[in-house]
């Protein structure tokens, strides 16, 4: 029965990656990659942990790794190819574009530059994941769709969502992980030399201190699924203030119910208050001052809850989070206080893969990496710090304005879900190298260059007002 599901999944990834690469060169059409990235995106490591698991080769394993580079190389080239007059188009740069060009030039002088210990493949590898943000992002910048097909783009990543809340149920049921039933710790030892941990032989990434189960569904862990459905959130939300039609309403609020599902079987911490804060966020956004009494009620209703009414476990699961004596926010600020103190002692950066647990990332010489702000601290010093705080605050800053100053609500669409979901994932990033998320990042950082696009091709209207 494994052989035949590893065929038809095998057939299905090389019949649905080539006919969308057909369709990408034959029409000139970028937006196949990003169909592309939806669906492959986020089963790409369990897919990599199936796979080793029925061949045991890490050529298969490289094959996955590897597909994703390819399918972007191919939609890089057929913008590049189909575009008749790119050396005389003019671009319009405005200060995000500026910001985010600085950030991969000063990772660039990482990767050549003789600074670090880690050899310059690893250095390759690492400077790769940032190089891709950048490239989505410039894809996006200039990519044209149509209304069918952003909205398309859009429903994609709620049926994304949808799948992984009824694979959620399933494991939450059974109490049984998905990562288990394809060998994942077996794959992340031989593969990645990281050895299964915690009570189900995953990671501690799987549970709480206390032993109840987190799950991930098909993405990577649950850190992953969580983040991933902040994005579907927000999606959610502005289709469900969007449509005029009562059914269409029903479902986009069952859809945010099923997301918020997500983010408790995931149980992430830094999520959920990540969530709440996306509430105030759109409340703030939408000058909605009911939604802005919902989510500070949410919070007091949770602090009561917990100070009254919670059991003792979950009380003092909360308490010692909160006061640093839980083992993982204990794990978290020994990780930053390692990096902060590399900062110090070297503000000018110690070289590429030398923090986090991104790809060419050695574990033995690793320095921190609990931190996406500090770990590019780390590696790129102060400036990379201050390039990386101001690129996501200019994402945030330019999509919100692009939504405030679009002048038809489908236009709105866009900013809205990349300002509302580069604001949720602030406080993940505080917790998690959560860029390697590739689903949530990339699908973020290429919704960030639509709303650019959509700022710099915007006529401001007096009457072009807020949704709502």
């Amino acid at each position: 029965m494994a052989i035949f599901i590893f065929i038809l999944i095998a057939l299905t990834l090389l019949l649905g990656s080539g006919y969308l690469i057909f369709l990408m060169i034959k029409t000139g059409k970028e937006w196949y990659f990003l169909v592309f990235a939806i669906l492959y995106l986020p089963i790409y490591i369990t897919l990599q942990s199936f796979f080793f698991q029925q061949t045991q080769s890490s050529i298969a394993v490289f094959i996955i790794q590897y597909l994703k580079e390819f399918v972007l190389l191919v939609a890089l080239s057929v913008f590049i190819f189909y575009q008749s007059n790119l050396l005389r188009k003019k671009f319009k740069i405005i200060n995000i574009d500026l910001v985010f060009g600085a950030f991969i030039f000063l990772a660039f002088f990482f990767l050549v530059s003789p600074i670090g210990e880690m050899p310059f493949l690893a250095k390759a590898a690492y400077f790769k994941n940032i190089l891709l943000m950048g490239i989505v992002y410039f894809l996006g910048r200039n990519m044209s769709l149509s209304k069918y097909q952003m909205q398309l783009t859009f429903k994609l990543i709620l049926g994304i969502a949808f799948c992984a809340f009824c694979i959620n149920v399933v494991e939450f049921t059974s109490g049984i992980h998905l990562h288990t039933l394809i060998n994942y710790g077996n794959f992340q030892s031989t593969i990645n030399d990281v050895e299964p941990t915690g009570n189900y032989g995953l990671s501690w990434t799987f549970e709480t201190q206390s032993g109840v189960q987190r799950f991930g569904a098909f993405f990577a862990n649950p850190l992953d699924l969580s983040s991933a459905s902040l994005l579907a959130f927000a999606i959610a939300f502005i289709f469900f203030i969007k449509t005029p039609y009562r059914n269409n309403q029903i479902l986009y609020g069952s859809l945010m119910i099923i997301v918020i599902g997500s983010l408790f079987f995931a149980y992430s911490r830094a999520s959920i208050a990540a969530f709440i804060l996306e509430l105030i966020f759109i409340a703030f956004v939408f000058k909605s001052y009911r939604l802005l009494l919902a989510g500070i009620t949410i919070i007091f209703s949770f602090i009561i809850y917990i100070l009254f009414f919670a059991s003792e476990d979950l009380y003092f699961f909360v308490l010692d989070t909160l006061t640093f004596e839980n083992a993982s926010s204990l794990g978290h600020l020994l990780e930053w206080l390692e990096a902060i103190e590399s900062m110090i002692n070297s503000p000018e950066g110690i070289g590429l893969a030398m923090s986090g647990n991104g790809n060419g990332v050695d574990n033995e010489n690793r320095v921190g990496g609990e931190n996406q702000f500090l770990i590019f601290g780390v590696q790129m010093g102060l400036l990379g710090l201050i390039l990386y705080i101001s690129l996501l605050y200019l994402a945030i800053k330019t999509s919100i304005q692009a939504y405030r100053k679009s002048l038809s609500p489908n236009e709105q669409i866009v900013p809205f879900v990349a300002g509302t979901t580069k604001f949720a994932l602030l406080l993940p990033l505080f917790t998690a190298n959560a860029e390697l998320y590739l689903f949530v990042s990339l699908i973020s950082w290429w919704l960030v260059g639509q709303s650019v696009k959509i700022k710099n091709s915007q006529v401001i209207s007096p009457n072009a007002l807020p949704y709502g």
